[in-house]
């Protein structure tokens, strides 16, 4: 096939032009009928033209045969010989090498090829290791620097990203769109001044061949602008004037580029490009991956920080319990995490009566602290008609199936209190039974079941008014079932005998009761996490 690309060539091109590519061919050490145009040949083109400059062609015989080679690989490219025309793709007649560092080229070209391609496996095993162990952009490009800065024997090197990549870091990026995004063992002249010679505008070259879209490889720059301009400023580059690009880029999206410096220009061979190459995609899913975590994490972080919010000010609808004569009142609230569904509330109704209410919304987090909000607010304007606790629950009910999509539902007891005659009249919608302690008395009782839940039908709740009178020194608990449902460390529920026998030997008053209670469930638990939301409310009858 390359002896009938080459004849055909010779159709079309001039003598001299088709010996060119001939003598081009010999210097790959390539046959003639086996040599095939590749996606490296920029780094090969470069090489043969600095390799005849440095013997001492002549600048005329110089640029004839480079523009010999561009008449070839164009009319390759348009017959389709080629994958890319490597002239159209990269500037192939910069700056180039002198004789010294030719040799020096070749030295480090010498050796074993198996042990140095086994040496670019390990790399590349070895960099997949690093880049999976790395959660965040800068990181990843560290440890993509450090990898293939040593298997290339490159030590310093940097890599930029674009701002609107969505991995730079804060601050504001410069007109170039560039943003040095992590750096290794910069040379003093870089790393000087705030990195002012890596970072100031305008563009340098790799980023203007990256900003064209001309990058789809690993190339050898032919030198670095930036390294340049801070060695013309007396800078301390260490030598180093040129540097080898990665281009980074996800799917169709452009990332940014990372830079191995260097001594000497074309320093790496085309087996050296392929490495990087190689590592581009691997480095690109890591960073995509970080990004993803970045955005992931400020997700999570605006979370928690609309879930305190929503803590406060959950924490600011309980009430401040009102001093009701002739009676003391105790509470306690604990949410299981930062906001919870249980509520309590006790206030004033029409007829000098209190309204006390626990109630426990089904779910957890912040969808049961919004419908526990709701029901809170829908229960205190029914209970202010000044109709019966079961008449408030039916209108509560109605609300809550008319202004809720939601699929949660909500148990409450509700009770309202005459304090003059010591009466109070309650109802129940599906909660846990509330428990009466009599004075004197060695035995505590569980108050009658009631009906529905709220929220879950429209009619038939099967909710009735019941009437309860206090004597001086009777205790009512209002609790919910977080308290009953509470486990030790075993699993072991403390449950409804045990909650009932805290109640009974606990001392006289709403206070010590709450806290008595709370102390023997404390006991049981043993530090045990807090799987439910725990919530008591406590009503005592004074002496008189």
């Amino acid at each position: 096939m390359g002896l009938t690309l080459i004849g055909r060539f010779a159709a079309v091109g001039l003598p001299e032009e088709v010996e060119v590519v001939r003598h081009f061919v010999r210097f790959l050490r390539r046959p003639e009928d086996g040599w095939v145009p590749g996606p490296a040949d920029d780094v090969d083109v470069r090489a043969y033209l600095l390799v005849q400059r440095a013997q001492g062609l002549a600048a005329p015989e110089l640029g004839r045969r480079l523009a010999a080679l561009r008449r070839f690989y164009g009319w390759a490219a348009a017959e389709g010989a080629v994958e890319r025309d490597p002239f159209v793709t990269f500037q192939l007649d910069r700056p180039v090498l002198s004789p010294e560092q030719v040799r020096r080229r070749e030295e480090r070209l010498s050796g074993d090829p198996q042990q140095r391609e086994l040496a670019r496996l390990r790399a590349l095993h070895h960099l997949a290791e690093e880049l999976n162990r790395r959660s965040d952009a800068a990181a990843a490009l560290g440890a993509a620097l450090d990898a293939l800065g040593s298997v290339l024997e490159l030590p310093s090197g940097w890599a930029f990203v674009l701002a609107d990549s969505g991995l730079a870091s804060g601050g504001t990026a410069p007109p170039h769109g560039f943003v040095t995004a992590s750096a290794a063992r910069l040379p003093p002249g870089l790393e000087a001044d705030a990195r002012r010679h890596l970072d100031s505008p305008p563009a340098c070259y790799c980023q203007e061949l990256f900003r064209a879209g001309r990058l789809t490889r690993a190339v050898n720059v032919v030198e670095c602008t930036r390294l340049r301009t801070a060695a013309r400023e007396a800078g301390d580059t260490r030598g180093l004037l040129f540097h080898a690009t990665l281009p980074l880029v996800v799917g169709d999206r452009p990332l940014g580029i990372v830079n191995l410096a260097t001594a000497e220009w074309q320093l790496l061979a085309a087996a050296d490009l392929e490495l990087l190459s190689a590592a581009g995609p691997l480095l690109g899913s890591a960073l995509e991956r970080a990004r993803l975590y970045d955005e992931a994490e400020g997700r999570r972080r605006e979370l928690e920080d609309e879930i305190e919010m929503a803590r406060v000010v959950q924490s600011h609808l309980l009430p401040r319990l009102p001093a009701i004569p002739g009676f003391e009142v105790a509470s306690e609230w604990r949410a299981a995490r930062t906001v919870a569904g249980d509520f309590y509330d006790v206030f004033p109704i029409p007829g000098g009566r209190y309204a006390l209410a626990i109630a426990d919304v089904s779910g957890k987090g912040p969808p049961a602290a919004l419908y526990m909000a709701m029901a809170r607010s829908l229960l205190r304007a029914a209970a202010e008609h000044g109709d019966g606790p079961s008449a408030a629950l039916v209108a509560v009910n109605a609300a809550l199936r008319e202004q809720s999509t939601a699929r949660l539902f909500v148990t409450v007891f509700l009770a309202f209190l005459d304090p003059a005659r010591r009466v109070v009249h309650w109802a129940s919608a599906g909660h846990n039974p509330s428990l009466l302690r009599r004075r004197g008395a060695s035995r505590v009782e569980a108050l009658p079941l009631g009906g529905m839940a709220l929220g879950l039908r429209a009619h038939d709740l099967g909710l009735a008014d019941r009437v309860l009178v206090l004597d001086p020194g009777d205790a009512l608990l209002l609790h919910t079932d977080g308290v009953g449902d509470a486990e030790d460390p075993d699993g072991a529920m403390y449950g409804a005998e045990r909650l009932e026998a805290a109640v009974g030997a606990a001392p006289a008053g709403a206070h010590a009761l709450v806290s008595h209670v709370l102390g023997d469930l404390e006991a049981f638990t043993s530090g045990a996490a807090q799987a439910d939301d725990v919530t008591l409310l406590a009503l005592v009858a004074k002496d008189d």
